[in-house]
């Protein structure tokens, strides 16, 4: 790009026209303009306040474009935006700081998890995993599980007329956050993530089942020990799951599977050589000869 249009970009942000200031703001981050970025700071901070008619427009485009840029000073007034009332907005500005992956975003991303909010809240799932900050696990862990089931017939019975937030309120925070934050656990080599995504192939529905596989493959190796050991449980269905994410996940759980065949139950044993065929690993065809 072009460093001499810089200047001329940054003077078009005080334009009257607000459809030229916007096409300034996103060129401004397509040139990922470093000296724009106080500019830009002040525009999305004057648009976010203000009563423009544009005003979601120019504040997504100046958050879009000091992410492109990636100055770290733009954190705190993007942090700022997750407090606005349009969810446009919350959306926007939680991916934009999981981009930045700056921890001073942790916590007002665990709030914005917290509220519920259709759209901020699977977005705040997303943007924590980006981070990896430890902070994050328990706090998604928790949206993973379900209000106790008469919530959830409490909030179908509820109407306009004849409201029950103390219903509708957890089970559409669940129904919004939880398959976000399945996901999001997959992303963190953790003990306790690896606990609950097992809890949850051995207890959720098709859907959790499926998240729940895809994010233990994610893991990887930090996942091994757990579905080993998760070899030997007594449910006759889940063992077998295990080993097929445990053959999913390949070279890292090869040894260790081995060693619950040749060491295990006969059901782990049993167990640990179906998921030794899955592979096709030389050291798990040796294992079987």
């Amino acid at each position: 790009t072009d460093s001499r249009a810089v200047p001329v970009l940054i003077a078009a942000l005080d334009d009257t026209a607000e459809e030229v200031v916007a096409a300034a703001i996103e060129s401004l981050g397509n040139h990922k303009a470093a000296s724009a970025v106080d500019q830009l700071i002040k525009k999305m901070n004057d648009a976010f306040t203000g009563e423009s008619k544009n005003r979601t427009k120019l504040v997504t485009e100046a958050m879009k474009s000091l992410t492109k840029i990636g100055e770290a000073r733009a954190v705190e007034p993007i942090i700022t935006v997750l407090k606005s009332h349009d969810r446009w907005l919350i959306g926007t500005a939680a991916s934009s700081l999981g981009r930045f992956k700056d921890t001073r975003a942790v916590e007002p991303l665990i709030d914005l998890l917290k509220t519920g909010n259709w759209l901020g809240g699977p977005a705040a799932a997303a943007a924590l995993a980006q981070i990896g900050d430890p902070r994050a696990v328990e706090p998604l862990i928790r949206e993973t599980v379900p209000p106790p089931a008469e919530l959830f017939v409490r909030a179908k019975a509820a109407t306009k007329t004849s409201p029950d937030p103390e219903a509708t309120g957890p089970v559409n925070r669940y129904n919004f956050n939880h398959l976000a934050s399945i996901t999001a656990l997959g992303t963190f080599a953790d003990e306790r993530a690896t606990k609950q995504l097992i809890h949850l192939l051995r207890t959720g529905d098709d859907e959790i089942k499926r998240e729940a596989v895809k994010s233990l493959i994610a893991q990887g190796a930090a996942a091994v020990p757990q579905l080993v050991t998760t070899l030997s449980v007594t449910d006759k269905a889940i063992p077998y799951q295990a080993a097929q994410v445990l053959s999913a996940i390949g070279q890292p759980a090869v040894d260790p599977m081995i060693r619950a065949m040749q060491t295990g139950s006969a059901s782990t044993k049993q167990a640990a050589i179906y998921g030794l065929a899955l592979m096709r690993n030389a050291a798990a065809v040796d294992a079987l000869i």
